[in-house]
């Protein structure tokens, strides 16, 4: 589970990213490491979660287009949204995901 995380990129494709997991069921780094790099060779898929809500702001920076994705936390959700902006071909500037009250 992410509990937290921290995305940044930049123009000449660098990105940094951060994230704070729990649950995962082995204790070895090494392990979350491979389960990871093995699901970049799969194609991007995920199951529908029709009660996520997004919206566009224009006017709240004025570089970006900003978003603000809002939806029950369960398993898979950061997922579905990273397969939707992925699968629109957006580009990510920064994020910041984070769960409210627990």
């Amino acid at each position: 589970d992410v509990v937290d995380a921290v995305v940044a990129t930049w123009p000449d494709g660098g990105a940094l990213e951060s994230f704070l997991v729990r649950g995962f069921e082995s204790p070895d780094a090494g392990a979350l490491e491979s389960a990871i790099v093995a699901a970049f060779g799969q194609p991007l898929s995920s199951p529908p979660h029709p009660d996520i809500a997004v919206h566009f702001d224009d006017d709240g920076s004025p570089w970006y287009s900003r978003c603000e994705v809002r939806t029950d936390d369960r398993r898979g959700v950061l997922r579905t949204i990273a397969v939707g902006i992925a699968s629109a071909r957006a580009e990510v500037h920064a994020a910041r995901i984070a769960a409210e009250s627990g």
